[in-house]
C-alpha cells in the first residue's frame, strides 16, 4: 500500500520479503522528506497476476528503488518487476531511474551487468547506512525529471507458448541477464571481462535453451537492428556450413544501411562442426552470435552460459500455473521434493505437473510424488526417454561403468577418490578414471561438484532404464557393503565435505530393497551415529526405531534411541521404548535407561512415577559403572528434574559447582548442557541478564558450527525468547517491544520444530503456549483467548490433564479473561490452573505461586462470600514462600510483599479501578 506524503517524486519500492522492515524504514524516511513512496506489502500468491496498482505504482514513479539481497535474485515476482524498470530504462535511451542498494558483502548475486557496473547504494541495517542512503537517493531523484515510460505488464505475457512439453511456463529472469551479460560485457569494462560478443547456450536437452532465447529475444529485440535466428537440428556438415554463412551474410548486409547490433541465434547445434565454420561471424564486432547447443565444445567460441535447472521459486510457480496447490499447506512441500527429484529440470517438472492434474482425483500428489522418489513414475520414464540416444552413443566400457557407478549411488555427488575406489574394485583402471568423467562431462551427463561428481536426476533413470539395471543393482548392493567398512572407523582421514557426501549414499542405499537386510542393519547405527555429530537427533532417532522395532536386540541400540528422542521432546516413544527395554537390559545400558526414563517422566510431569527410577539411576552403587562423562549426564539430568520440580536455588549451586569440573571444562556439549539448564534457574529466579548470556553462549556456539538446528540451540532459543517476556528487577522499566519479540521469537521456533518434528510435538506445544504467553505481555487478551481455545484441547490431549503446559494454558486463559474485565471467568480459569499446579509441582513451585498471586487478586476484584478471606490466606502464602524459592531478584516476592500488605488493605472499589483504567482500552 503506498504511503501518503506532501509532495514531491515517486519512488517505487521493489524487495524480497525479509527485506520488508528495512524498506519500509527507508521510505518512511524519504517519504517525511516529501515524496510519494509506494510498497506492496501483499505480495503476490504463485499464480496470481502481478496486480493493477503495482503497475500503476511503477509507470507512475520517478524512480525504483532495488533492495537487491541474495534471496531478491532468487525471486521470481522480483524478477519480474527489475525488468520492466530495467526495460524502460532503456527504451528511454539509458536513462537509468533505477537505484540498487546491495546489503549483501559481495555484488555476485547481483546478475544484471546494467546494475553491476554501477557504484551502487550498500546497507549494513545502521542509522549511518540509512542517512547515506537517503542522501544519495536525494541526489539522484535530483537528476530527473517524468516518469518510466512505456510500463505494461500484459504486453509480455507471463505464459509462454512454445514446444509441448519443453517450454516452461515462467520466465527465467536471473538466465536472460547472464545471456546479456555474456553478451554485452564489453560495454561494462570495469566490472566485467570484456567478451568477443559470442555467448554459447549449453545444458541440457530439455532444460529450456531454445525457450529462454526466445524470451531473451522477447525482452532485448528492441536493442537490435535485426534478429536473425536459425535451427540446425536437421542439418549435416556443409548444410550447416552453408547456413551459418548465409546468416552471418544477412546480418552484415542489414548493418551496411543501419547502424547498431544484429543477433545471429543459431539453435540446435550438433556436435562436431568444425569451429573454423564460425569464423565469418568474429570479424564484424557488430554482429553478436547466439550459439545454443547440448555440447560443450563449442563453449570456447565465446563466453557460456551453461543452463541448469530453475531456480527452487520458479519451480514452485511452474508447477502450481499447471497443477495449482496451497503454497502455505502440505502440498508445498511434496512439490520441493518433487522438483529435487528431477534437479528443477523444466521439461521433467512440466511433464510430472500436467500428470499431477490428469490424474486428480484418481491419484494423490503424495502417490505421485511417491512414484517420483522410488523411480517407478511413468511420466520420469517417459522424459528420461530423451537421452536415450545420449547413452546409445557411448562406446566406452569406462563411460558406462562411470554412470552405472553414479546411478547407483543416489542422487549425492560421489567423490572422486571413492569413485576411482569403486570403480577399482569393479576391475576397471584408475588412471583412466578422470579421462572417462571429463568426456562425460564434455557431454554434459555429469557435472563436477568441488571435488566429487554427479549425473542428473533424469540421466539416473535413463542409466537405470537402458544401461543393464541388474548390474546397477548389484553395484548399489557392493557399495553399501563397502560403506559400511568405510564409515564404521570414523571419519577421520575423510575431507567434511566427502564424509557427508558418503553418509548420504548410506542414507539413500539403506531405502533401496535389493540392499541385504544384514547390510542395511549395520549402516543405520552408522548414519545414526553420523546424524547426532551434525545435530539431527530426531533423525538419527528414526534411523535407530528401524533396529529396535525389529525385535530384541543391542540394548546401546536402545539406549541411544530413547536419548535421542528424549533430547527433541518425543517423550511417549521412549517410555514405550524404555519399559521394554528394562526386561534385557542390565548393567550399565539398565542404568542409563533408568536415567533416561524418569527424566522423560519428568517432562511428562509425572513426578512420583519418576522417583523410583531416579533411585535406580543415581544409586551409588550402580553409578560406579558408568563412565565419568556418563555420571555428570545422569546428573544434569536429576538437576533438570530438580528445576522442573521447583527446586531453583540448590539446582542453581549444583550447576554453578559442576561447571568448574575438570569433566564440564573438557567436554564441550556436558558444559553447554549446564549453560542452557543454568539459564532455565535463572530465568526463575531474577537473573534474566545472565540467563540470556548463557543462551547466546550456547547459540553462538552452534552458529558457528552452522548447527543452529541442534537440539540444544533451539532450547537456548527458547530460553531466550521467556527471557524477553520477563524482566529482571533491577531492569525497573518495561519493554513492551520485547515482549512483541518474544511472540515472534516463540511461533518462528515452534514453526521450525514442527518442520522436523511435527505439530503435536512436546517442544512444539510449549513454544506455543508461550507465545498464548506473550500475547497477555503485551496486551493482546482477545487473540490470547482465541489462540487458547484452539490450542488447550491440542495440548490436553497430548499431554495429559494435569500437565504443566496445560496448566499454563489456563493460567494465560485466566489473565487474559481478567484483562477483558471477566473477573468471574478469569477466576474460574486461575482457579484451574492452581489446583491442578498444586497436584502437579506442589506449592513451593514459582509457577504455582505466581498463578496463586493472580488469583488472589481476581477473587479479591471477584469478591463473592468468602473471596476476600481467602484472597488474604493465598497471598500470605505466597509472601512465605516466594523469596525462599526464586529469590529476592525476582519480581514475585516484591508483589507478594505489596499483596500482603497494601493489596490486603484496599477497598474492592479501590482495586477494580485501578483494574479498569489499567485495561479498559482492551476490552
Amino acid at each position: 500500500m503506498p504511503h501518503s506524503s506532501r509532495s514531491g517524486k515517486k519512488i517505487f519500492g521493489s524487495y524480497s520479503g525479509p527485506s520488508l522492515a528495512r524498506m519500509v524504514q527507508i521510505l518512511d524516511r524519504l517519504a517525511a522528506n516529501g515524496h510519494d513512496t509506494f510498497i506492496d506489502r501483499v505480495g503476490n500468491r504463485f499464480g496470481d497476476p502481478v496486480s493493477a496498482n503495482v503497475e500503476e505504482a511503477l509507470r507512475t514513479s520517478t524512480l525504483c528503488l532495488v533492495y537487491y539481497s541474495e534471496r531478491y535474485e532468487l525471486r521470481h515476482a522480483c524478477q519480474f518487476e527489475l525488468m520492466q524498470a530495467l526495460s524502460a530504462d532503456v527504451r528511454e535511451g539509458g536513462q537509468m531511474r533505477t537505484v540498487v542498494i546491495n546489503p549483501e558483502s559481495s555484488k555476485a548475486h547481483v546478475q544484471p551487468a546494467v546494475l553491476k557496473d554501477q557504484i551502487y547504494l550498500t546497507d549494513d541495517g545502521g542509522d549511518a547506512d540509512l542517512a547515506r542512503i537517503i542522501d544519495e537517493v536525494e541526489r539522484h531523484l535530483a537528476r530527473l525529471t517524468g516518469t518510466y515510460k512505456g510500463i505494461d505488464f500484459s504486453a509480455l505475457p507471463r505464459m509462454v507458448g512454445g514446444r509441448p512439453g519443453v517450454a516452461p511456463k515462467v520466465r527465467r529472469y536471473s538466465a536472460m541477464w547472464r545471456l546479456e551479460r555474456a553478451l554485452h560485457a564489453q560495454r561494462y569494462r570495469l566490472t566485467h571481462q570484456p567478451t568477443n560478443g559470442i555467448a554459447v547456450l549449453t545444458g541440457l536437452r530439455g532444460v529450456g535453451k531454445t525457450t529462454l532465447a526466445d524470451d531473451y529475444i522477447m525482452h532485448f529485440a528492441h536493442a537490435y537492428q535485426v534478429v536473425i535466428r536459425v535451427d540446425l537440428a536437421d542439418a549435416t556438415g556443409p548444410t550447416a556450413q552453408s547456413t551459418l554463412r548465409d546468416v552471418v551474410t544477412e546480418a552484415n548486409n542489414t548493418l551496411l544501411t543501419s547502424k547498431g547490433h544484429a543477433l545471429v541465434v543459431i539453435d540446435s547445434v550438433p556436435a562436431g562442426l568444425p569451429i573454423g565454420d564460425f569464423g565469418a561471424a568474429l570479424d564484424n564486432v557488430d554482429v553478436l552470435l547466439l550459439i545454443i547447443s547440448e555440447h560443450t565444445e563449442y563453449a570456447a567460441l565465446g563466453q557460456e552460459v551453461r543452463l541448469g535447472g530453475l531456480t527452487d521459486d520458479e519451480s514452485m510457480v511452474l508447477v502450481h500455473r499447471l497443477h495449482p496447490f496451497d503454497e502455505n499447506g502440505p502440498e508445498a512441500e511434496q512439490v520441493r521434493e518433487l522438483a529435487t527429484a528431477v534437479d528443477n529440470h523444466a521439461m521433467a517438472l512440466s511433464a510430472l505437473a500436467r500428470s499431477a492434474t490428469a490424474r486428480r482425483g484418481l491419484t494423490t500428489l503424495t502417490e505421485h510424488v511417491g512414484r517420483v522418489l522410488d523411480g517407478t513414475s511413468d511420466t520420469m520414464t517417459k522424459v528420461a526417454e530423451i537421452f536415450v540416444d545420449r547413452l546409445d552413443e557411448l562406446d566406452d566400457e569406462y563411460q558406462r561403468a562411470t554412470l552405472r557407478v553414479l546411478a547407483a549411488c543416489g542422487p549425492a555427488a560421489m567423490p572422486a577418490r571413492q569413485l576411482r575406489n569403486l570403480l577399482s574394485s569393479l576391475g576397471m583402471d584408475q588412471n583412466r578414471v578422470l579421462e572417462s568423467v571429463e568426456s562425460l562431462q564434455t557431454m554434459l551427463l555429469v557435472r563436477q561438484v568441488g571435488a566429487a561428481w554427479q549425473t542428473h536426476g533424469l540421466i539416473r533413470q535413463a542409466v537405470r532404464s537402458h544401461l543393464d539395471a541388474r548390474t546397477i543393482d548389484w553395484i548399489a548392493s557392493t557399495y553399501a557393503k563397502h560403506l559400511v567398512a568405510v564409515l564404521r572407523p570414523g571419519r577421520a582421514g575423510h575431507g567434511e565435505q566427502d564424509w557427508n557426501l558418503l553418509v548420504r549414499h548410506a542414507r539413500f542405499l539403506v531405502e533401496q530393497p535389493i540392499v541385504e537386510t544384514i547390510t542395511v542393519n549395520a549402516l543405520l547405527p552408522l548414519i545414526a551415529r553420523e546424524l547426532r555429530v551434525d545435530g539431527r537427533l530426531g533423525s538419527a532417532a528414526r534411523y535407530l526405531d528401524r533396529l529396535v522395532a525389529a525385535g530384541p536386540g543391542d540394548p546401546q541400540i536402545v539406549l541411544e534411541a530413547a536419548a535421542d528422542h528424549y533430547d527433541v521432546g518425543e517423550y511417549e516413544e521412549v517410555v514405550t521404548m524404555t519399559s521394554r527395554a528394562f526386561l534385557s537390559s542390565s548393567g550399565r545400558e539398565r542404568v542409563l535407561l533408568s536415567c533416561v526414563h524418569a527424566s522423560t517422566l519428568d517432562a511428562l510431569g509425572r513426578f512420583a512415577d519418576a522417583e523410583p527410577h531416579w533411585r535406580a539411576a543415581t544409586d551409588a552403587a550402580t553409578l560406579n559403572s558408568l563412565t565419568e562423562a556418563e555420571r555428570v549426564k545422569v546428573r544434569l539430568r536429576w538437576i533438570r528434574g530438580q528445576r522442573l520440580r521447583g527446586v531453583l536455588k540448590a539446582s542453581a549451586a549444583a550447576l554453578e559447582e559442576l561447571l568448574t569440573t575438570p569433566e564440564l571444562r573438557s567436554s564441550e556439549d556436558l558444559r553447554l548442557l549446564a549453560l542452557i539448564e543454568l539459564a532455565h534457574i535463572q530465568l526463575l529466579t531474577g537473573a534474566q541478564n545472565a540467563a540470556r548470556s548463557n543462551a547466546r553462549q550456547v547459540l553462538d556456539h552452534f552458529a558457528a558450527k552452522k548447527q543452529q538446528h541442534h537440539a540444544a540451540a533451539a532450547e537456548a532459543e527458547y530460553v531466550l525468547a521467556t527471557a524477553q517476556l520477563q524482566l529482571q528487577f533491577t531492569e525497573l522499566k518495561a519493554r513492551p517491544d520485547r515482549w512483541v519479540e518474544a511472540e515472534a521469537r516463540f511461533l518462528r521456533l515452534a514453526d521450525e520444530l514442527e518442520e522436523q518434528y511435527g505439530a503435536r510435538n512436546a517442544k512444539v506445544l510449549a513454544c506455543r503456549v508461550n507465545a498464548d504467553w506473550a500475547l497477555i505481555s503485551h496486551g493482546q487478551p482477545k487473540k490470547a483467548l482465541d489462540s487458547t481455545a484452539v490450542l488447550l484441547p491440542v495440548v490436553r490431549e497430548r499431554l495429559g490433564e494435569h500437565h504443566p503446559l496445560v496448566l499454563r494454558e489456563h493460567y494465560v486463559r485466566g489473565l487474559a479473561h481478567s484483562q477483558l474485565g471477566e473477573i468471574v471467568e478469569g477466576a474460574d480459569e486461575l482457579g484451574t490452573a492452581h489446583r491442578g499446579q498444586l497436584t502437579t509441582l506442589g506449592i513451593v513451585h514459582p509457577e504455582t505461586l505466581r498463578t496463586q498471586f493472580e488469583l488472589a487478586i481476581a477473587l479479591k476484584l471477584r469478591d463473592h462470600d468468602g473471596d476476600n478471606r481467602r484472597a488474604n490466606v493465598l497471598l500470605d502464602e505466597v509472601w512465605k514462600h516466594a523469596n525462599h524459592v526464586t529469590g529476592w531478584l525476582d519480581d514475585l516476592p516484591w508483589q507478594a510483599f505489596f499483596g500482603a500488605t497494601l493489596v490486603r488493605w484496599t477497598p474492592v472499589r479501590a482495586l477494580r479501578g485501578i483494574h479498569r483504567a489499567n485495561h479498559k482500552h482492551k476490552w
